[in-house]
């Protein structure tokens, strides 16, 4: 995701992270590594009291109560009675899902793996993105929160609300958090956040990146039609599908460019 070529891989932002030495080792990978489980450290305690506090069940739960008669049937739309009625092999709750196991047994929402993809958001503030790697790094961020709702364990709002939930921790921590650790200006780092704070209700799965240059978008226009239909994560890679069915593939940890899933045998 962030590797430019010629041995470069990233440009740490050296008016927030202040500079030490030539090669920034310390203050560069090792920091982006710690930076990375540090972030879900601060927002998991956030994540889970909220979700006993709200105490929403999972999908599974409602969708076996709908089949099972728990929830009366006049309480349900009708669309949704009959989709959970031609759900094939839904014979336990745990079949909703994509997981042997079914979903974890805490509450749904907000969702835990949406509160912890925070990595656009705090990369944004440590290094200075392209626009082309701080598009690629939502769109792992969001893959990661929807995948979860493919798998059945998660309504929408639980990735989106997670997404946001998971920001606004990061956004009060980060600057004491930089200040402590690599001796950043705080100052400097909340009128950085100011700056990239992204609200995820906004986020347009058809058109995921619009700040993104044309120029830089060739593969993705001649592919998709210049618009996406839906972003899907499957295994290890982020799928694209354009209005056109047309479909793009490139691996989740944003090694290499955009490929045309057809080269792939995917259907067109």
């Amino acid at each position: 995701m962030l590797d430019r070529g010629q041995g470069v891989a990233y440009e740490i932002d050296n008016e927030i992270i202040p500079q030490r030495s030539a090669f920034q080792f310390l203050r560069g990978p090792v920091m982006i590594a710690d930076m990375n489980t540090w972030g879900t450290s601060i927002v998991g305690p956030h994540s889970f009291s909220a979700k006993f506090a709200v105490g929403r069940a999972r999908p599974e739960e409602t969708a076996w109560s709908i089949k099972t008669g728990g929830i009366p049937r006049q309480y349900v739309p009708s669309d949704i009675f009959d989709m959970i009625s031609d759900i094939p092999d839904f014979n336990a709750a745990v079949d909703f899902t994509a997981y042997d196991e079914g979903s974890p047994r805490h509450p749904s929402w907000p969702a835990m793996h949406s509160a912890a993809s925070q990595t656009s958001f705090w990369l944004d503030i440590v290094l200075d993105l392209t626009p082309e790697e701080l598009c690629q790094a939502r769109l792992t961020d969001y893959g990661v929160a929807y995948a979860r709702t493919v798998a059945g364990v998660h309504y929408p709002d639980d990735n989106i609300d997670g997404l946001n939930i998971g920001q606004e921790v990061i956004a009060l921590a980060l600057p004491g958090y930089l200040s402590l650790k690599y001796g950043a200006d705080e100052q400097s780092v909340r009128s950085k956040i100011e700056e990239k704070r992204f609200n995820w209700n906004d986020f347009d799965p058809q058109n995921p990146c619009p700040f993104v240059a044309n120029d830089g978008d060739v593969i993705w226009a001649r592919v998709t039609g210049g618009r996406v239909r839906s972003v899907d994560v499957y295994e290890d890679n982020i799928y694209a599908v354009g209005f056109n069915n047309k479909i793009l593939k490139q691996s989740i940890d944003g090694t290499g460019s955009w490929e045309n899933f057809e080269d792939y045998g995917g259907v067109a």
